[in-house]
């Protein structure tokens, strides 16, 4: 296929006479950089789904600070031999802080510490946050399993991991 005789004129056309002549402003504004401080900066929780709920967890190290990343939701985060404050961890943790925040009513919350059931409980008609601490973790995986009404609504993994 070939394109018609007109066409390249009809480009130099279009390309003479699509400029207006008049000059266009660039502002570039100022920028400054500042450091940030490793436990000072809240982290933001993942955004609530429109009528559902967000999930995050958080390492809790020994001294009672929490990590500035999220060990749910940030797949990036090596959480290898946490207990020891090896991986990503910046102190040792064996303790974990799960946040739910949003649509709370009717909600069933079930979490594994590896193979062990640490937490079963159904929320009242709550809407807002709600924290779970979880202790001795940081060698097994820690599942998180939201439903309602007989109905999963999320499901979620932090993958500790302890070795040599």
């Amino acid at each position: 296929m070939t394109a018609p005789k007109s066409f390249p004129a009809f480009l130099i056309w279009l390309l003479l006479f699509s400029c207006t002549g008049e000059k266009t402003e660039i502002t570039v504004e100022d920028v400054s950089l500042e450091e940030v401080k490793g436990d000072s900066v809240p982290v933001p929780p993942p955004p609530i789904k429109p009528g559902g709920v967000s999930v995050s967890a958080y390492l809790v190290y020994k001294d009672s600070t929490l990590s500035t990343f999220d060990v749910l939701n940030d797949s990036t985060i090596a959480l290898w031999n946490t207990v020891i404050g090896a991986g990503d961890a910046v102190k040792p943790s064996e303790k974990t802080k799960v946040v739910l925040a949003g649509e709370l009513a009717n909600l069933q919350v079930v979490m594994y510490n590896g193979k062990r059931k640490v937490i079963d409980q159904k929320l009242p008609d709550i809407n807002g946050d709600m924290e779970f601490f979880l202790d001795n973790t940081g060698c097994d995986e820690v599942k998180i399993s939201l439903s309602r009404e007989g109905r999963q609504v999320y499901s979620g993994v932090v993958p500790y991991r302890c070795g040599e």
